[in-house]
């Protein structure tokens, strides 16, 4: 393990890891790191994170010793029915009938605003992952195999074409 004399984070992928630490050595806290980290996440690792999901952060405030939880999961679209999948379950996860309504980015505005640090802006904490995204990069040897597990699939689904 490690010694770090100022900030470390640690994710699925290092260049999030650097944008999480980069944000708490320019003053902001847990809450400014994790969204800037997962913001990159969803870049590096589209097939596991990113901005058409959602997430629960659970917070823990020391001095106060109390814990909450920010729910921003997905939900369905108002027009989901208990049964639409009932003959056609591959519709469940793929294709335009499989997308429900995001919560990634109004959890994240939630927790930023009202659990940020206050010294680092909004811009600072997306445009690292902003840039990634514009530049491009390498994409990770596992993302490469669930892109050919699932070749057929995007060859198929008229909607992920």
């Amino acid at each position: 393990m490690g010694k770090f004399k100022k900030a470390a984070v640690t994710c699925d992928h290092g260049l999030c890891s650097e944008i999480g630490r980069d944000i708490l050595i320019k003053g902001g806290n847990a809450i400014d790191s994790s969204i800037a980290s997962l913001f990159c996440l969803g870049v590096t690792n589209p097939q596991s994170s990113g901005l058409g999901g959602g997430f629960i952060m659970t917070l823990y405030n020391q001095t106060t010793q109390k814990c909450l939880v920010i729910d921003a999961r997905e939900t369905a679209p108002g027009k989901s029915t208990q049964d639409m999948f009932h003959n056609d379950s591959a519709g469940s996860k793929y294709g335009w009938r499989a997308i429900a309504t995001p919560g990634e980015i109004a959890g994240y505005w939630k927790a930023f605003s009202k659990y940020g640090s206050g010294k680092i802006s909004w811009k600072d904490i997306v445009m690292p992952s902003v840039e990634l995204a514009r530049n491009g990069l390498p994409i990770s040897e596992y993302l490469g195999n669930v892109l050919k597990v699932k070749e057929h699939q995007f060859l198929v689904t008229p909607s992920m074409k």
